[in-house]
């Protein structure tokens, strides 16, 4: 893209008869029914410090996109550099919650180039935090859209990607529940050695509420991945008890900097109670002031809040009478020291008489949705659970992440030694490598044991790789893990170049409509009381 001078007062004017139709219905845009690289603007969506976002219509392929043209105004060499810096960046992205750019150039407007570039349009779109209120979405939901999200930025991360202007205005709902992370404009490249002089020394880019201490400090060459990280940490804060962490609205710039940078807001739980306290700890640490604090990318981010929704929270109740319980043990160890008087002389013991068998119960966990499962589940390493948007949604456990290690482990335990254990499990694979134009495949792989600590393979799909194997299992496990009073089964899953984005290729427990049978169970037969001692 050819660099250019300042614009001239013409197209200034002209850009702000722009402004002006935007809010007078009887003042046309002059920019609406331009073609513009092969796309015919339509109408104007959104306006921003750096241009506007227009609703267009292309003809090949035949599709609603979204074009962003700079403000004229802004014809800066630098801005010009920014602005094809944000079309190189999202080029390069490929991930289902990044809006994809199709196209990028230029248009020529009273004598001035004027940078555009064609994108992927997100029809009904809601800021994420405003959708989250207008749906009334429980907690459970409002954490999944937002770890969808926390793929998408962590895609960009491992891309050498940050934003460095993750707001809920730039992260968008589609009408189908869908978020998509838009506007890479104040993006830079980690791997450009001249990314830095992009922003320079002094000048805040964002939008202050969402900007990270080091940002509001402007400090550029201290911005990187936890400054996306803070970002999100301010996002997810509001997504939660539908108020940002900091009311910003009556102060100045100064001020507001000054309170970014040193006040430490109510953690989320003080202010609804029905926020778990590890969650409320996951926000709490994207919101560090110093930036070492915070977790390193979107990506640790991701595994830390999959991990703080695992585990549960002992009951409030608990927690409350833990005080208590701890004085009332105090007073019973005094007791037991002061002097005691001697114990009375203890009956001899009466004659047992014999007891007659009873029949034990039989043992059976079963499971129509893999999140009933939870209270079993002892591990979860390298997984998170997905949740498709079908009605009601599909859900399963699948890797964080490509090509890493993961591991799902569950106990059961029985009323007495179990000599024989059915089982019913699912993990769903695929590979698409072998379609035109797909990509990802998946593996997995589940063993059983009776003890924990040795395992017995039902089925192997990493050793070797048998990508796409999937397998529905519903038969007796090896009598080798029978025969105690506990079962355990481990589930290794493995995804190769999926998107992990609201769906991954390698999947445990997904339910299949019609649901015939449960997507996950454990069933030992009753035995008498007789047979379980002698065993």
């Amino acid at each position: 893209m050819d660099e250019s001078p300042e614009t001239s007062l013409g197209v200034e004017s002209l850009w702000r008869a722009c402004g002006l139709a935007s809010e007078a219905a009887d003042l046309p845009d002059p920019l609406l029914g331009r073609d513009v690289g092969g796309v015919t603007l339509v109408r104007m969506i959104a306006e921003g410090g750096m241009g506007r976002v227009y609703e267009a219509t292309q003809a090949k392929p035949a599709r609603t996109v979204a074009v962003k043209v700079l403000r004229p105004g802004l014809m800066s060499r630098e801005v010009y550099r920014r602005f094809a810096n944000e079309a190189e960046i999202l080029g390069r992205l490929r991930h289902p919650a990044i809006a994809q750019v199709y196209a990028a150039g230029a248009f020529t407007l009273l004598d001035t180039q004027v940078p555009y570039f064609v994108m992927e349009y997100v029809p009904d779109a809601l800021p994420i935090t405003k959708f989250a209120r207008e749906k009334n979405l429980p907690l459970a939901a409002r954490l999944d859209l937002f770890a969808t999200v926390l793929d998408a930025v962590a895609h960009g991360h491992a891309q050498g990607v940050i934003h460095r202007d993750l707001k809920p205005g730039n992260i968008l709902v589609d009408g189908s529940g869908r978020p998509k992370v838009i506007d890479f404009g104040v993006a830079r490249g980690l791997d450009r050695e001249d990314a830095t002089t992009l922003t320079q020394l002094g000048q805040v880019l964002g939008t202050l509420q969402s900007m990270s201490p080091e940002q509001v400090a402007a400090a550029p060459h201290a911005v990187d991945a936890r400054s996306d990280v803070y970002s999100l940490g301010v996002v997810l804060y509001e997504l939660l008890v539908d108020q940002p962490p900091y009311d910003l609205r009556e102060t100045s710039v100064v001020e507001a900097a000054r309170i970014i940078q040193e006040r430490r807001p109510a953690s989320p739980h003080t202010l609804r109670r029905e926020i778990p306290r590890r969650v409320s700890a996951v926000v709490d640490r994207c919101l560090a002031k110093d930036p070492a604090r915070r977790f390193a990318s979107a990506a640790e981010c991701a595994a830390a809040l999959a991990e703080a929704r695992l585990r549960p929270e002992p009951p409030a109740l608990a927690r409350r009478w833990l005080p208590a319980a701890a004085g009332a043990a105090a007073v019973t160890a005094a007791v037991w020291l002061l002097p005691r008087a001697p114990d009375p002389p203890r009956p001899a013991p009466a004659v047992a008489s014999p007891v007659r068998s009873r029949p034990l119960p039989a043992a059976r966990f079963e499971f129509a949705t893999i999140d009933a499962a939870d209270p079993h589940l002892v591990e979860a390493v390298g997984v998170r659970k997905y949740r498709e948007w079908q009605s009601p949604p599909i859900v399963y456990w699948g890797p964080i992440a490509n090509r890493s290690p993961t591991c799902l482990t569950y106990r059961f335990d029985f009323p007495a030694p179990a000599a024989a254990i059915h089982l019913v499990a699912r993990a769903s694979c695929w590979d698409f490598f072998h379609e035109p134009g797909g990509i990802g495949r998946g593996a997995a792989a589940i063993e059983v044991s009776g003890d924990g600590e040795t395992w017995h393979m039902i089925r192997n799909g990493l050793e070797p790789r048998l990508w796409g194997a999937g397998w529905d299992i519903d038969e007796p496990v090896p009598a080798a893990a029978c025969g105690a009073a506990s079962l355990w089964v481990r589930v290794r899953l493995l995804a190769d170049d999926a998107p992990n984005v609201a769906y991954t290729t390698a999947q445990f427990g997904r339910t299949i409509a019609p649901a015939t049978k449960p997507v996950f169970a454990v069933m030992a037969p009753s035995r008498d009381a007789a047979a379980a001692h002698d065993n």
